[in-house]
C-alpha cells in the first residue's frame, strides 16, 4: 500500500518522465491565460504554481479592475470578465461583464477555466533554487522543483512575478525605470511632481534627536527623467466589509512598532489641521456585494502599500509571502452588483 500511494504522490508531482508540451510557470492571471489558450489548441500543459492560490493579483484583493476603456478589452480577458458577469448575474442590470469581483470569485473563475480546458495544475511546485534548470546549449530541457520533481517540454512560459525561471535559462533581463531618453517616453523615469503622490501640507522628516524617521529613504531622489534601479514594493492588499458575520480580528503583529509609522501619524495630524477633513489617504472601492466588501488601496502619499522597498528585505521581513498566505479572504458568495468608488 505504501509503494502504491508513493507512486500516485510521484504521478500527481510530475515525474521526470514526463512531458509537456507546454509547461506555465507561475499561476498568475497571465499565466493562467497563457495555459489555457494552449491548452484550448491542443496542447498537452502543465502550469507549475510556487504558491496557493491561482490568479495572482487579480484573485489576490486586487478587485478594483484599472479597466480603462472596456471596449478594447476582448480575447480571453474579455471572457473572464463575463464569466464573473454571470455570476453575480449583471444581466438583471442591463450589464454582461463585472468588473469588479471578489477575490475567491475570481481565483474560481481562473480554476474553471483551466479544468475546462484540461491543463495540470501542481501547487506549490517553486523552482529549485540555482540549479533548477537544465540547458543543451541554448535550449531549455526541463525544469526542476523544491520537492525534486522535474518537467520537460517543448516550450516552457514564465509567467511568475519574480522571473526566477526566467533568469535561470540565461535570458537578459532588465529592472527599474527607464529614462525618458531611452525609448522617448515622456512621462519615464524619476518623477518631480505626480498628482496626488506629493504632500499637501510641511512637515519635518525629523526626530527630537534630528534623526529621519522610518521609512524615509536617505538617497536622493533623483533627476527628473532619469533612469532607477527600483522595484515596486510587494504589499498586502487590504480587503474590508461591514458585514460582522464576514469579518476577521485583526491581529497584532508580534514586532508591532508604532514608531515605525509615525510619519503617518504626522501626515493625519496636519491635514487635519488643514481643514483637510478625512485626511483622504486611502480609497476604498466597493465590490461585487453592495456596501458590505470594500477593495482599500491608497490614495495620496502614504496608503498600504509602500513603494522602493528592498526586495530582499521585504521577503525576509514577510515571512508569510513564500508560505502563499494572502491578506484578503472570504467564504461567502455574494450575487450583488458591484458599485462605484467611495472616499473612506
Amino acid at each position: 500500500m505504501r509503494s502504491l500511494l508513493a507512486l500516485l504522490v510521484l504521478a500527481a508531482s510530475g515525474s521526470a518522465a514526463d512531458h509537456f508540451d507546454v509547461v506555465v510557470y507561475g499561476g498568475t492571471a497571465g499565466g493562467v491565460i497563457a495555459a489555457v489558450s494552449a491548452a484550448r489548441a491542443g496542447m498537452k500543459v502543465a502550469l507549475l504554481e510556487p504558491g496557493r492560490h491561482i490568479g495572482g493579483m487579480a484573485s489576490g484583493g486586487l478587485s478594483a479592475t484599472d479597466v480603462g476603456r472596456k471596449e478594447v478589452i476582448g480575447g480571453n480577458a474579455l471572457e473572464f470578465y463575463l464569466r464573473a458577469g454571470r455570476h453575480y448575474d449583471m444581466a438583471q442590470y442591463g450589464q454582461e461583464a463585472a468588473w469588479r469581483m471578489e477575490p475567491h470569485v475570481a481565483e474560481e473563475i481562473f480554476r474553471q477555466m483551466l479544468r475546462e480546458a484540461g491543463v495540470t495544475v501542481m501547487m506549490e511546485h517553486r523552482l529549485r533554487e540555482k540549479d533548477g534548470v537544465t540547458k543543451a546549449g541554448a535550449t531549455l530541457r526541463q525544469i526542476t522543483v523544491e520537492s525534486g520533481a522535474s518537467f520537460n517540454a517543448s516550450v516552457f512560459v514564465d509567467s511568475s512575478y519574480e522571473g526566477d525561471l526566467m533568469a535561470q535559462a540565461g535570458v537578459s533581463y532588465t529592472w527599474g525605470r527607464e529614462g525618458t531618453s531611452q525609448y522617448g517616453e515622456s512621462l519615464a523615469g524619476v518623477r518631480a511632481m505626480t498628482e496626488g503622490h506629493q504632500f499637501e501640507v510641511n512637515l519635518s522628516p525629523y526626530d527630537a534627536k534630528g534623526n529621519l524617521l522610518p521609512e524615509i529613504d536617505r538617497a536622493p531622489r533623483g533627476e527628473p527623467g532619469a533612469a532607477d534601479r527600483k522595484v515596486q514594493a510587494y504589499n498586502y492588499r487590504l480587503y474590508f466589509s461591514d458585514d460582522p458575520a464576514n469579518q476577521t480580528p485583526f491581529a497584532r503583529p508580534a514586532r508591532y512598532d508604532p514608531a515605525r509609522y509615525e510619519l503617518l501619524a504626522r501626515l493625519l495630524k496636519a491635514r487635519l489641521q488643514a481643514t483637510l477633513i478625512g485626511a483622504d489617504l486611502t480609497k476604498a472601492t466597493m465590490v461585487a456585494a453592495t456596501f458590505e466588501k470594500a477593495d482599500l488601496t491608497d490614495c495620496r502619499v502614504y496608503g498600504d502599500s509602500t513603494w522602493d522597498v528592498n526586495l530582499s528585505d521585504a521577503i525576509s521581513e514577510e515571512p508569510d509571502y513564500q508560505a502563499g498566505v494572502r491578506s484578503s479572504s472570504s467564504s461567502r458568495s455574494s450575487r450583488h452588483p458591484p458599485s462605484s468608488y467611495i472616499s473612506s
